[in-house]
């Protein structure tokens, strides 16, 4: 009987063995930091960390305050251009060079807050979506 049980052993070890190595491998993988869909590498929201603005245009609209966020995102949402543009005209929205390095304040679900570091708004807080940084 224990001639059997050591045959059944040498069949379940080495799989068992494969298992885990698939898991480690899965889990390695799961934990970079590359985006699988775009290989884009993605950035640190780490707080007090300095990264830089990405966008496919020119500018990037981001908000004066959170709650401003948070009504510019309501806006633009609903397609209410009017709206976003009354906001921006009363300068709670503002327009920010895409490649501007900020530094982060605070990070909240879908949100930034980030201190901008040079350029025309420079020591100026603001928030913009996690998707404008890299």
């Amino acid at each position: 009987m224990e001639r059997n049980d050591s045959v059944e052993t040498r069949k379940v070890l080495p799989m068992l063995a494969f298992l885990v190595m698939v898991v480690i491998l899965l889990l390695v993988g799961c934990g970079g930091t590359e985006d699988s869909k775009n290989g884009e590498t993605k950035v640190s929201l780490d707080i007090g960390s300095i990264v830089e603005t990405k966008s496919s245009s020119e500018v990037i609209l981001c908000a004066t305050t959170q709650d401003n966020f948070k009504l510019m995102n309501k806006y633009l949402a609903a397609d209410d251009k009017t709206a976003a543009e009354k906001m921006f005209l009363n300068g709670k929205l503002l327009l920010l060079k895409t490649g501007t390095k900020v530094k982060i304040l605070q990070v909240t679900f879908n949100g930034v807050e980030v201190r901008v570091q040079h350029g025309d708004y420079k020591d100026k807080t603001v928030w913009l979506s996690r998707d404008f940084l890299k």
